[in-house]
């Protein structure tokens, strides 16, 4: 039986046609086991502030001597990780 609408998982993997707000399996995709949307990741990649937010995560990360591989975007507020990302995220605003 497949539904008319469902979650982008179910539409992912073809037991419901649509999500709610009408996206089909053909503007979805898998990407480290998660379901995305391709044109909310195209989106994404275009926002400037998140662009600067990854280019001063991986200028912590190299600097740090954590390895490429090790992901997390955001690390906890308060932490001296957060402040030294925010400190590089400031001078590349300017």
């Amino acid at each position: 039986m497949v539904l008319l609408v469902g979650s982008e998982r179910q539409v992912y993997k073809g037991t419901a046609l649509m999500t709610p707000t009408g996206t089909t399996k053909q503007r979805l995709f898998k990407k480290k086991g998660e379901i995305k949307s391709k044109a909310r990741s195209a989106a994404a990649k275009k926002n400037p502030g998140l662009t600067r937010w990854r280019q001063a995560l991986a200028i912590y990360k190299k600097t740090a001597g954590i390895p490429a591989s090790e992901f997390f975007l955001t690390p906890k507020e308060g932490t001296k990780a957060y402040r030294d990302v925010s400190a590089i995220y400031e001078r590349l605003k300017k």
